[in-house]
């Protein structure tokens, strides 16, 4: 689904992966290894100096790859000047996915009921964190790239956004975190990156126990 072969951008180095169709994917490393830098590769705002980079097997037009990829970055992704009600609405409108409901739903599960008057800039930096999620993660994308989505969050709050992006990994969402701290228990397969290098490839163990449980009982 998505491909990396020997991509170079600042100080990455030779990066290669393949992020299967619904996997969650995990990228692991300290501030400045590269991890937001791939993000932004795979969501195509910077191009690699060298190698290539493959999405949807390409059978999708450039023009519309980003319609299909939530990308939850550490910076922007609100309208500063709209309250919570219209930063939550107007994405689902542009998508014809708006429904009242939805949003109201949304509003309860981020715990953003007294904020719905409030315009983005105006809110608490974990809540405004928690709106960029919202907007992210409503539109049901078949990709979410999430950068360091727990910044400003404390652990009952992660534990929420982490609730919520298994809800979109169960109905098929394809997941790519990044995090700078330790990676999310229901992750299946990742990278540890440093100094632009991977050191380490990443395997859920669990979850791969879970699967050969399943194959022998089948």
């Amino acid at each position: 689904m998505i491909e990396l072969k020997d991509v170079c951008k600042f100080n990455l180095k030779n990066i290669n992966f393949k992020i299967e169709k619904n996997d969650w994917f995990a990228i692991l490393g300290h501030n400045g290894a590269g991890k937001t830098t791939i993000l932004k590769l795979i969501y195509g705002v910077v191009k690699p100096d060298k190698g290539n980079i493959s999405l949807f097997e390409n059978k999708i037009k450039q023009a519309s790859i980003k319609k299909k990829i939530g990308f939850i970055a550490q910076d922007g992704g609100v309208l500063d000047n709209k309250d919570v009600i219209s930063n939550l609405s107007i994405p689902l409108k542009l998508n014809r996915k708006y429904s009242k409901n939805k949003v109201s739903t949304l509003i309860d599960k981020l715990g953003l009921g007294e904020f719905t008057k409030l315009k983005a800039c105006e809110l608490p930096a974990s809540r405004r964190q928690l709106l960029k999620i919202g907007i992210a993660v409503s539109k049901e994308p078949l990709v979410l790239l999430a950068d360091e989505p727990m910044e400003h969050l404390d652990n009952e709050k992660s534990e929420l956004v982490l609730s919520l992006f298994n809800e979109l990994h169960l109905i098929g969402t394809t997941i790519v975190f990044t995090t700078s701290k330790s990676v999310p228990e229901y992750f299946t397969k990742g990278i540890s990156l440093k100094n632009g290098e991977i050191i380490e490839e990443l395997i859920n163990k669990k979850e791969v126990s879970e699967i050969e449980d399943w194959k022998v009982e089948d």
